[in-house]
């Protein structure tokens, strides 16, 4: 029997975020995205991040994985209102110390813009880089925007972007509809 894939969740306008979301429940099992190197290889493309594969070892797969595992602790912290636990944010500096500045700055004629890496990076270069994006992301916005999803069963992450700020849902196709169908469900079948 072939197993089932799932696809790739970008709902969190962060690659940082949506790294994090590599790890996503479905029922009541875990299901890691990105635990094989080809799962990686197909994540990276996705993300539009600049990798060679080839150069992953299984350790590089293990230390990404502890990656995410202290980032998603970090978000936890903040969307709980708590302190971060001095292991996750040992791991993600430990990755910061390593950081080479992988983006460029451009000019067009007229505005300046940041460009992602241009040549392929190396695992720990990638690592680098994602640890920097969140850091970032961490750094410079309002803890109120990082979001976990409402849907009880979800547990993806994502920054909140919209202009009210008050965005539930991962996504509205997925948990949204999901949560509003269930709770029609409910009002129509109970008693009047």
């Amino acid at each position: 029997m072939t197993p089932q894939v799932f696809p790739f969740q970008f709902v969190a306008n962060d690659p940082a975020l949506d790294f994090v979301n590599t790890r996503i429940v479905v029922g009541t099992q875990t299901v890691d995205l990105i635990e094989t190197r080809a799962q990686l290889a197909n994540w990276f493309k996705d993300a539009g991040i600049k990798t060679s594969i080839e150069a992953w070892q299984d350790s590089d797969v293990l230390q990404l994985h502890t990656l995410r595992d202290a980032l998603r602790d970090v978000l936890r912290a903040v969307i709980e209102d708590s302190a971060p636990e001095a292991r996750a944010l040992a791991e993600i500096n430990g990755h910061l110390q390593r950081h080479v500045a992988q983006t460029h700055l451009a000019y067009d004629g007229t505005t300046f813009h940041v460009t992602e890496p241009q040549t392929e990076l190396t695992p720990a270069a990638t690592m680098s880089f994602l640890a920097s994006r969140a850091a970032t992301l961490l750094a410079a916005t309002d803890p109120d925007r990082i979001k976990a999803c409402a849907d009880e069963k979800c547990v993806l992450v994502f920054k909140d972007t919209s202009k009210s700020g008050r965005r539930k849902w991962c996504s509205m196709e997925t948990c949204g509809n999901r949560t509003k169908a269930a709770k029609f469900r409910k009002t129509a079948l109970a008693p009047s």
